[in-house]
């Protein structure tokens, strides 16, 4: 089970803002039910736990102030209600 008050990291990938949005562009995440699914297989390029601290620290990569907002309405909402679903609407859809 997750626990929302450690200060480990969670495993798993991490990639830049711009390349997730190329991401849910493109055909290569596409289920075979035509849904949408990120896994090792299919996305190239992703930065694991020890390379993402050492370019945070470096100051390579982090957020800006929108960015940060988002992080923290998120984080605050993870902490207050065990969860958060996080979702995006890609521009050439429909609302």
């Amino acid at each position: 089970m997750l626990d929302l008050t450690s200060t480990d990291m969670i495993k798993g990938m991490y990639v830049p803002l711009e390349y997730w949005d190329a991401l849910l562009k493109s055909s290569n995440i596409i289920g075979e039910k035509g849904g949408r699914r990120i896994t090792y297989e299919n996305v190239e390029r992703y930065f694991n736990n020890t390379l993402f601290i050492q370019l945070v620290q470096s100051g390579w990569v982090g957020s800006n102030l929108a960015g940060t907002d988002v992080l923290t309405q998120l984080i605050r909402a993870a902490l207050e209600n065990d969860s958060v679903l996080l979702a995006t609407l890609l521009p050439d859809e429909p609302p």
